[in-house]
């Protein structure tokens, strides 16, 4: 269970990092337009795995260990996207 959380958590995190690094060059090359969109359609993506996420865990650990992964991984999940929107803001509000 401990593998399969990692492995998910790392997949997320890449997901995360890569949408976040496409925003920063669009903001460092002044690129307009639907700005965020990517990062914010990532965190969707991201958000809609919950769901099968929670229910693989369950199969293999029970009903307790998949709302811990569940939720440890949402409020992660959470966290690495409030904090790339607001560092995304800052380095926006630099940039002008």
């Amino acid at each position: 269970m401990q593998i399969y959380w990692a492995l998910w958590a790392v997949a997320l995190a890449v997901f995360m990092a890569a949408a976040t690094w496409i925003e920063y060059n669009a903001i460092v090359r002044r690129i307009d337009g639907a700005n965020g969109f990517i990062l914010l359609m990532v965190g969707i993506g991201c958000a809609m795995s919950l769901p099968l996420g929670g229910a693989i865990a369950w199969y293999y650990a029970g009903f307790t260990a998949a709302a811990e992964v569940v939720l440890i991984t949402g409020a992660g999940l959470g966290a690495a996207f409030w904090a790339s929107l607001h560092w995304l803001g800052a380095r926006a509000r630099q940039r002008r």
